[in-house]
């Protein structure tokens, strides 16, 4: 017998922590079509976007800031991550933190304990396929 891989498609993360924001609007209807693209084409779905949020909820500290896409703003929070944590040796985490971010260090790319949830998503779907 031959293998045959199998396909999964997750959901998308949040822009920014905000559930109610209107980019996190638009990232739920691309999410529902995500769900319903796998449910019509018989693919597993793994829930990233649910679990991320579930983890944001228990967030120990206030968000400071909403996503905002205007460009500058965007790319002085990724540099100024970036600068953080290979100059300064902040992990993603602490510089999430020092912005008032949970799983995402400057409202769009994951920290460490964004990248964990996936891990333990894509891990759970691989050891059970």
């Amino acid at each position: 017998m031959r293998n045959v891989s199998k396909i999964a498609v997750c959901t998308i993360p949040p822009l920014g922590e905000n559930n109610d924001s209107l980019a996190n609007k638009h990232v739920e209807k691309f999410n529902n079509f995500i769900k319903l693209t796998s449910i019509n084409n018989n693919t597993d779905l793994l829930p990233l976007s649910e679990s991320l949020w579930l983890d944001i909820a228990s967030r120990t500290y206030p968000l400071k800031s909403d996503y905002n896409p205007k460009g500058i703003k965007i790319i002085r929070r990724i540099f100024g991550g970036i600068f953080h944590h290979y100059l300064f040796k902040k992990s993603w985490n602490q510089i999430s933190k020092s912005k008032g971010q949970w799983i995402l260090f400057d409202q769009i790319h994951l920290n460490e304990r964004g990248a964990n949830i996936v891990f333990k998503i894509v891990k759970n779907y691989i050891s059970r396929s």
